[in-house]
């Protein structure tokens, strides 16, 4: 399965099918198929570490006071994309 070629996702892999990637919810086949885009295209590697971000905001958010976590999430983001 080549997401890249396939006319509905365009060039770039669709947030949901990101976010599901990120969270480790894709199936293998989709896992895969993903995986080869990210190869490719710099812009979805880009895209899939803003997730892992998110993902590792919301798992410090389960552990450690809300405020220091968002703080620090928002900290990496700026360092990042600014």
């Amino acid at each position: 399965m080549a997401l890249e070629a396939t006319p509905s996702f365009g060039p770039h892999l669709p947030e949901e099918l990101l976010e599901k990637y990120a969270f480790g919810r894709s199936p293998e086949s989709e896992a895969e198929a993903v995986e080869e885009h990210l190869l490719v295209c710099e812009c979805c590697r880009d895209r899939l570490a803003a997730e892992d971000d998110f993902a590792e905001a919301m798992r410090a958010l389960a552990k450690f006071d809300a405020h220091s976590a968002a703080l620090s999430v928002l900290d990496r983001c700026e360092a990042r994309f600014c």
